[in-house]
């Protein structure tokens, strides 16, 4: 009976070596070095524009309501240290814009003409990220803290996609001139929020994707913007600044 057994035994011996080698270099595998992250999130963006000193009603609301611009934004960090957290030198570069009706010079009133503001936001920022409690005891999040200076470009199409005007009067001179609507302003945000490992819902897709293609971490998080953008209190510029929110995507790798 054991001779007839033998072969047997000796064939799923012979079958579970493999597997069992193939388990323990899964589990034991290191994970690749990681020193750079890239995002991707989206949120609603209204700049303060209305908030100007010596405006005379409020021209963001009357051409564009209550309307924001919805903001794509894409972020690249180079972390610099890595011990009690990490700290990254960060890139960030965005688009928005948002349609209204345009205004009638002489009288004011609506034009039958649409009118698009667009922004393109761009910031380089330093960034702090906290990842102690998912890298020493396994709570799956991640604070982060980021201040930086931002330089937003911006232009205004009329109806027909032409680069709108303006005219402006110098306090001085009292001389009046017509500007083309675009120009860059200039200011400081900070920002922070969390992010929750993805890694640790599905460790085993995790350590494939890190194999595969470098990716050590993948995360979904939530951050909170506090910027001002006046040309640093200027008082010729737009006030391009906000509290904005936004929700993305992150891979560390």
């Amino acid at each position: 009976m054991i001779r007839k057994s033998l072969p047997i035994i000796v064939a799923i011996i012979a079958m579970a070596v493999p597997l069992t080698a193939s388990a323990q270099l899964f589990t034991t595998a290191k994970e690749s070095p990681r020193s750079q992250m890239f995002e991707i999130k989206f949120g609603m963006y209204t700049p303060d524009i209305d908030s100007e000193s010596g405006l005379s009603g409020t021209p963001y609301k009357t051409i564009f309501g209550d309307d924001g611009l919805f903001m794509t934004k894409f972020e690249y960090d180079y972390q610099l240290w890595q011990g009690f957290g990490s700290i990254a030198l960060g890139l960030e570069v965005g688009f928005g814009d948002v349609t209204g009706q345009g205004r009638e010079v002489d009288s004011d009133t609506e034009s039958s003409d649409t009118t698009v503001l667009s922004v393109v936001p761009m910031s380089l920022m330093l960034v702090y990220h906290f990842d102690v409690l998912a890298t020493r005891w396994d709570i799956p999040l991640v604070p982060f803290f980021k201040a930086g200076i931002d330089c937003h470009i911006w232009w205004i199409n009329d109806g027909v996609g032409e680069t709108s005007t303006y005219e402006t009067t110098n306090a001085e001179t009292g001389k009046t001139s017509t500007m083309e609507a675009f120009g860059d302003t200039w200011g400081w945000h900070v920002s922070g929020g969390v992010k929750l490992l993805l890694d640790t819902f599905a460790p085993r897709m995790a350590r494939t994707f890190d194999n595969d293609s470098g990716v050590n971490n993948s995360y979904l998080f939530a951050e909170v913007v506090h910027s001002v953008v006046d040309d640093f209190g200027s008082g010729n510029s737009f006030q391009l600044g906000d509290t904005s929110y936004l929700f993305g995507l992150a891979f560390e790798f």
